[in-house]
């Protein structure tokens, strides 16, 4: 019990911290990379939680395309998109206007993302869904794919199934829950 005494004599403190969490940063705060912007955004996968202006934001998760962002609305902090902030995941490296832009839904562990991906469009270009597979997704057809899965998705899928012996509707509903736990999908 010694334990919960200690505890209990923190425990303003610990709510404080906790409640502050869901709170909008401090005013005037600056963005943690540039120093120019509103810190006015933040990546609830990211460590520590700073806040960011929407520019570097997505300058920092480039290669991190399926974090969680919040935003700051005035009022409380909304999922947005990365792709909503002007993320594009660009496979096409040699045609740069070439690209052909279009936006996907992707299933990974966390749940559904609308992701827009710039995929390659040049003379030597393989084909769409081939692109999808070189970058880890698995997609869900084979002429001009709308959807995919990672295939982190699919491993733990896999992992789930062999534990729990849940079903692939489980699964996806624990998804859909994870993308949006007030209207799940």
């Amino acid at each position: 019990m010694p334990a919960l005494g200690e505890f209990s004599k923190l425990e303003k403190l610990f709510e404080d911290e906790l409640l502050r969490r869901e709170g909008p940063f401090k005013p005037g705060e600056r963005c943690r990379d540039c120093l120019q912007g509103s810190a006015v955004s933040r990546c609830t996968d990211c460590f520590g939680r700073q806040g960011f202006c929407d520019a570097c934001i997505v300058q920092a998760h480039k290669a991190l395309p399926f974090h969680r962002i919040q935003k700051w609305n005035g009022l409380f902090f909304e999922r947005v998109t990365l792709t909503k902030l002007g993320a594009i995941l660009a496979f096409c490296q040699c045609c740069g206007s070439n690209c052909n832009r279009r936006k996907i839904t992707v299933v990974h562990t966390n749940g559904l993302h609308e992701v827009e991906i710039g995929l390659c469009a040049g003379a030597s270009a393989s084909p769409h869904f081939i692109q999808l597979l070189q970058h880890d997704m698995f997609p869900a057809t084979i002429k001009s794919p709308v959807t995919a899965v990672t295939f982190d998705c699919l491993r733990d899928f896999h992992q789930h199934s062999l534990c729990s012996k849940k079903s692939a509707y489980d699964y996806v509903t624990k998804l859909a829950r994870s993308t949006d736990n007030v209207v799940p999908m």
